[in-house]
């Protein structure tokens, strides 16, 4: 890969220090532990259910042996995700390139928090647009509405958190420098009235492959708690009718509710994603594309390097282009910066590119 440009730092950082790989995978285990955190309320909802089901189930203990291994294999599933996660956000955090020391830096201005991983990406979160923030280990999580930015806490002191919760002035000092790619090979600006528009496609197929999978996750255990009631010798022919019934609404009910939930959430996050947390008038999204990378900006928002080897996979839309680390969807582009033959330099380098139409 050849030397990072100078957009890929911040040019006068108020705060800097060097993280090494270990700190940088702390930080990293800080962030996942939200996103697991947050999967892992939702299978506590499933076990509640399913617990109320064992109650009028009259084969207890075939049924409450069934709800003991599903907690194991739910609390495996989590640590799985757990140390999945963590090596994600660890590859998003070092822009996939391992090295032992990480430089990091930071600005705090009148609007804004500038950061920057060294010579791989550089963020910038407004005030405005936080909505809560949590420190978590050597971490501190900023939630902007659905999406979270995950910073090392080495470059948030007490007077930062406190801006973050609205419970201090900000800084008297100038706001850094623009961030923005200075010669793109690809510029394109959509208007805020068409995110909307650029996230359709990819919100509705998303929603309807969580709905399937809400189906699975709801459906599997509430038929085998079905089969164990129903095939109790015991009860009539209209107890298991009425059985079969009260069955159908947790296999229905709770996944459709959780569809729309998700669906809306879902489409909220990817707007956050697209805008960048910051609502405007226009967006003005530019890259520059390597041989083995790709730089990616949004001109006031963040500026960031892909190496093809930290990209899990690429998903291609009619108006927008969805680039993966792993199990996280790192950024949403327009389709305009991601031209055919760019798509078939990236395939022929080994990334995984898949169109969806």
């Amino acid at each position: 890969m050849t030397t990072c440009p100078s957009y890929l730092a911040l040019p006068a950082p108020r705060v800097e220090a060097t993280l090494t790989d270990e700190q940088i995978r702390r930080v990293a285990r800080s962030g996942a532990r939200i996103i697991v955190r947050q999967i892992a309320v939702g299978a506590i909802l499933v076990l509640i259910l399913i617990g109320g089901l064992i109650a009028v189930s009259e084969r207890t203990w075939s049924a409450l042996a069934f709800y003991l291994a599903l907690i194991a294999v739910i609390g495996g599933a989590c640590g799985f995700l757990l140390r999945r996660y963590t090596r994600t956000l660890h590859t998003v955090l070092t822009g996939g390139a391992p090295a032992p020391e990480y430089p990091v830096s930071a600005v705090a201005g009148p609007l804004a928090f500038d950061y920057s991983v060294v010579g791989r990406s550089v963020g910038r979160l407004y005030y405005s647009t936080v909505s809560s923030v949590k420190v978590l280990g050597d971490a501190v999580i900023v939630y902007r509405g659905r999406s979270i930015a995950t910073v090392p806490r080495v470059l948030v002191d007490d007077a930062l958190l406190a801006r973050f919760r609205g419970h201090a002035p900000p800084p008297q000092i100038p706001q850094g420098s623009e961030i923005t790619l200075p010669a793109p090979q690809y510029t394109v600006v959509h208007p805020a009235a068409e995110v909307a528009a650029l996230i359709k496609t990819p919100v509705r197929r998303t929603a309807n492959r969580v709905g399937a999978a809400l189906l699975v996750i709801f459906g599997v255990p509430v038929v085998i708690i079905a089969v164990i009631g129903l095939s109790t010798p015991s009860k009539s022919l209209l107890a298991k009718v009425l059985f079969f019934l009260i069955m159908l609404i947790p296999v229905t009910v709770p996944p459709l509710i959780l569809w729309f939930m998700i669906r809306r959430q879902y489409a909220q996050g990817l707007a956050a994603v697209v805008t960048g947390g910051e609502p405007g008038p226009a967006y003005r999204f530019s890259c520059i594309h390597g041989d083995d990378h790709v730089d990616l900006a949004l001109d006031g928002r963040y500026a960031t390097r892909l190496p093809f080897e930290a990209l899990s996979r690429v998903r291609v839309f009619d108006r927008t282009v969805l680039l993966y680390v792993g199990d996280v969807l790192l950024t949403v582009v327009p389709r305009e910066l991601f031209p055919d033959d760019v798509l078939s330099g990236m395939e022929a380098a080994g990334v995984t590119v898949k169109r969806v139409r």
